[in-house]
Order: structure tokens, then sequence, then C-alpha cells
């Protein structure tokens, strides 16, 4: 199973979203308004001198899935131009579900 981390410009909230649910990702944690800088990048520190900021996703997929999933990523990246996104993608030995 893998854990995977991506953080995307603010514009492209939408379109991303749009990924999840056409992969069937329903269960994510998502941080809005993270701040800083990715390489090659000026700073998103929304403020009026590096205006705009990132979102954080987390989610866990089956190893079958995450090779799907980071096809159609790459896929769709080709339409996002420079904004882009930072994925990263661990291995996970054990989840626990604290919730029902």
């Amino acid at each position: 199973m893998k854990k995977v981390e991506i953080i995307i410009y603010m514009g492209l909230q939408d379109q991303f979203e749009e990924v999840l649910k056409e992969e069937s990702i329903d269960e994510y944690i998502m941080i809005p308004r993270v701040l800083g800088r990715l390489k090659g990048r000026e700073p998103n520190m929304d403020s009026h001198l590096w205006p705009g900021y990132f979102l954080f996703y987390c989610f866990c997929l089956e190893d079958d899935r995450y090779k799907n999933f980071r096809e159609r990523l790459l896929e769709v990246k080709k339409d996002w131009g420079e904004e882009g996104f930072l994925a990263t993608v661990g291995e996970i030995e054990e989840r626990y579900r604290g919730i029902g």
C-alpha cells in the first residue's frame, strides 16, 4: 500500500479533485492554504508580494491503484502548464482506522 502526498497550486484544485473523483479516490485529507516555495518557482506566501498558496492532499492507495493514478496524474500534468505539483510516495506497513 502507498501513502501519497501531493502539493498543488491553489488554481489547480478543481482539476485535481476531478482526477480524484475519476480515480474513485474518495477518502483523503486536504489541508488548505499551505505556504512555501517549490524549486525554480517564486514563493507562494499568500501576500501582496508573493500571491497564491498551495493545497496539501494525503491519501492511501493499494499498489495496483497507485500505478493507474500515477499514470493519470502524469497525463493531466501536461494541461497544467507551469503550475504543476509536487508529489511524494511512501510505503505503508500498516494502516489503522480510528473511526467506525
